[in-house]
């Protein structure tokens, strides 16, 4: 291999290496919020359906549009909107292997828990329905 094609392969693998490096910060919790167990123990009833529709985490950035909502499952990653009529809310919910759920929300207070019980209730039932249809669409035979 001659030396510019080894600079150059060097290179490569550096743009992909940080572009993965800013995905991950892009999905990273903000401003490293604790987990909040108030809002765990609202989540944890829905942790078998997440699993089981094959979602390992759930992250809620507000002001993203059609993005807002980011879902990531065993077979990609899946956005869309807030559900209408739901105050927006921002959290980042994590459905562990075999562990309980952790949820993060900066800025929740005892006082919003009314706001993210609707929230974890119709964001995790369009998450479920969404990621049965991309694991359908992954799985289906091809011609």
């Amino acid at each position: 291999m001659s030396h510019a094609r080894f600079l150059a392969s060097l290179l490569a693998a550096g743009i992909a290496g940080a572009s993965a490096l800013s995905a991950a910060a892009a999905t990273a919790p903000a401003g490293g919020a604790v987990a909040q167990p108030a809002l765990e123990a609202l989540a944890a009833p829905h942790t078998a359906r997440l699993r089981d529709a094959g979602i390992h985490r759930i992250v809620a950035r507000p002001g993203h549009g059609w993005r807002d909502l980011q879902v990531l499952t065993a077979w990609g990653a899946i956005y869309f909107a807030w559900p209408r009529d739901v105050a927006a809310a921002s959290f980042d919910v994590e459905v562990g292997g075999g562990g309980p759920v952790t949820v993060r929300a900066p800025g929740a207070a005892p006082a919003d828990q009314a706001r993210y019980a609707a929230a974890f209730d119709a964001v995790f039932a369009e998450a479920v329905r969404r990621a049965h249809e991309v694991r359908a669409s992954a799985e289906r035979p091809r011609p």
